[in-house]
């Protein structure tokens, strides 16, 4: 499988778990192609599985293999996978975990070479801090601006699924 493929079919599939909910548009380089991907998303929370399926349905080539665990155990796994560079695509990260994250940024892609910046305006600047790394890199996309009892969610991706391929080109 081709590192580019994957690289573009994650960004749709962030595009079109963090669009419905940020009104923001997608990105329309993103498209996976025909070439069969298949992504990780872990989370503690079933909210984007419908939207997982519509992107599934949208993208038939792309499958997302979807690990849903308990709120606090998912996080710990999800810090143990990234310590062993074996975490998932996309992760599913509560803005009262995302110091812990955003303190390692080694172990995520700066989501700033992928266009990020391009969309923090839709954002209140607060919400899109919790995201922002100790380096300064985008590490997370912010998907709501929930209080309690409802999780503020960044979408992130390990880097090692994506650095190989560089950002889609304009042409």
């Amino acid at each position: 499988m081709k590192r580019k493929s994957k690289v573009l079919a994650a960004l749709a599939l962030a595009a079109a778990v963090v669009v419905p909910l940020s009104s923001c548009s997608s990105p329309s380089s993103a498209q996976a192609g025909n070439e069969k991907v298949t992504l990780s998303m872990w989370g503690f929370s079933p909210l984007y599985k419908p939207q997982v399926k519509e992107y599934e349905k949208l993208h038939p080539n792309v499958t997302i293999q979807q690990k849903i665990g308990d709120y606090d155990a998912s996080h710990q796994a999800l810090l143990t996978a990234l310590n062993a560079n074996k975490g998932p695509d996309i992760a599913q990260i509560a803005i009262d975990y995302a110091p812990e994250f955003t303190a390692v940024p080694a172990a995520f892609l700066d989501l700033r070479t992928l266009g990020a910046a391009k969309i923090k305006k839709d954002y209140l600047d607060w919400r899109w801090q919790g995201g922002v790394a100790s380096n300064g890199s985008v590490v997370g996309i912010p998907t709501d601006v929930g209080g309690s009892p409802s999780p503020t969610v960044p979408i992130s991706s390990k880097k090692p699924a994506f650095r190989p391929a560089p950002p889609p080109s304009a042409s």
